[in-house]
């Protein structure tokens, strides 16, 4: 795919006309947005993964608001998006979450035939242009173990190695996995979501 097909977001998707809202970390599948089984995205990536062992403060995501292009095996999330990514309730995962937001961060997801292996290529926003991230600073991948569970690696200045866990943890028909508890465990009591910023109401002058 040519980086030039990668087009900046629509002004109702870019960050500043979002907030964060506190969610308790148990409940993040009633919360967050579900990629379904109405919604076009393969069964192998549907519902909601943990990113067990992700040394970030960010937990869940999903990619429920992402559009799947079956010729070419991709799709993009916006990660500031609204109900899709869910954030550690503190002053470190809202500071990520800010850095997300500020740089209109997008990940494109670009699949082989067989959905068994991913790269995940991040592009920011800078002087109004979008800008893919070198590899030599930053490589994402992830490779599939099993129908629930991936692999994800990353590498930083094609040095520094690091792998975590992604679980699927709510399936695509809204059922959770024997993950979900082990996630509700393990991660924070609350936990913070992206939402629309809602538009303030019309101030009306008395008579």
């Amino acid at each position: 795919m040519e980086l030039a097909a990668v087009t900046m977001p629509s002004e109702a998707s870019v960050g500043s006309d979002y907030e964060l809202v506190e969610v308790r970390s148990d409940q993040v599948d009633r919360e967050m947005l579900l990629a379904g089984e109405s919604s076009g995205i393969p069964e192998a990536l549907q519902g909601l993964f943990w990113m067990d062992g992700n040394p970030l403060p960010d937990e869940v995501i999903s990619l429920g608001r992402s559009t799947w292009h079956r010729e070419t095996n991709t799709t993009r999330i916006h990660v500031y998006d609204e109900r899709i990514w869910s954030w550690h309730a503190d002053l470190q995962g809202r500071g990520l979450y800010a850095l997300a937001r500020a740089t209109r961060l997008v990940y494109e997801l670009r699949f082989n035939a067989g959905l068994t292996f991913g790269d995940i290529v991040p592009f920011v926003s800078l002087a109004g242009k979008r800008v893919r991230v070198p590899e030599q600073l930053t490589r994402f991948t992830m490779r599939r173990v099993s129908d629930d569970h991936w692999l994800r690696d990353s590498w930083f200045f094609s040095l520094f190695h690091h792998v975590y866990d992604l679980r699927r943890i709510v399936r695509g028909d809204g059922s959770r996995t024997d993950a979900f508890s082990t996630y509700a465990r393990s991660a924070p009591p609350r936990s913070a979501l992206a939402v629309r910023r809602r538009a303030a109401a019309p101030h009306r002058a008395s008579a």
